[in-house]
């Protein structure tokens, strides 16, 4: 006989059903990319948080608890921000962690249909029907150097990174030494390379300014002409 059964007590029985019945109720869970599909919209999950069970065999008071690792989610819907005929993507890989969001009703009909659709069966709150959102990241993943005035579209480690600072205010695209930042302070645009800038136009490339400042050398591939004026002739 299970021992807690010999407790006439209502109370306690109550408490009891409805934590089973919980513990099969699935919210939202940390996970772990396995595999991305070809198009990059769904991908396999291994929740990162394993059950727990609890086994009390009857006719005795050893209860045992067992954390087993609970299955793999596949072909989970992958979020990517998007609205309005706008999408962000992100090249999601292997080993990526993510939060599993878990819907009340089954999703199966809609995944498949879109639209608006009556549940395929019963189930609510269950592992099948999960949403996976990139970006959430354990403390052994945390990026480095995050941005508390400006808003960041980076690689992980920062060298790589497309600014938006309010506080300059300035739009800035950098990758290591090279850099165009749009500085709205100073009202100056300035392009930076760590080696060429190369401005290509198919068929012509016009900068219209009062006064353009060279620096440096001068080459000049073709004919050179000023104010309609050809002053040299390759």
């Amino acid at each position: 006989m299970n021992y807690q059964e010999r407790w006439n007590d209502e109370q306690r029985a109550l408490k009891i059903a409805l934590d089973a019945r919980l513990a099969r109720v699935w919210t939202a869970l940390p996970g772990i990319v396995q595999a991305v599909s070809a198009d990059g919209t769904t991908v396999s999950v291994q929740p990162a948080v394993n059950g727990t069970m609890t086994v009390n065999p009857p006719g005795t008071a050893t209860i045992t608890v067992t954390h087993p690792k609970l299955p793999l989610l596949t072909e989970v819907p992958l979020h990517h921000p998007a609205g309005g005929g706008v999408l962000l993507t992100f090249p999601v890989k292997t080993g990526d962690e993510c939060l599993l969001v878990f819907s009340s009703r089954s999703i199966d009909a809609w995944w498949a249909n879109g639209g608006v659709q009556d549940p395929l069966d019963a189930r609510s709150h269950d592992l099948s029907d999960a949403f996976a959102f990139v970006g959430f990241n354990s403390q052994a993943t945390v990026p480095t150097a995050i941005s508390s005035t400006a808003t960041q579209l980076r690689s992980t480690d920062g060298t790589v990174n497309l600014t938006l600072d309010p506080t300059v205010p300035l739009i800035s695209l950098n990758a290591g030494a090279n850099a165009i930042v749009v500085n709205k302070a100073t009202n100056v645009v300035t392009v930076s390379a760590e080696q060429t800038v190369n401005v290509l136009g198919s068929s012509q490339v016009t900068v219209n300014a009062p006064t353009i400042a060279l620096q440096g050398s001068v080459e000049v591939t073709g004919v050179l002409s000023v104010n309609g004026v050809v002053v040299a002739v390759p």
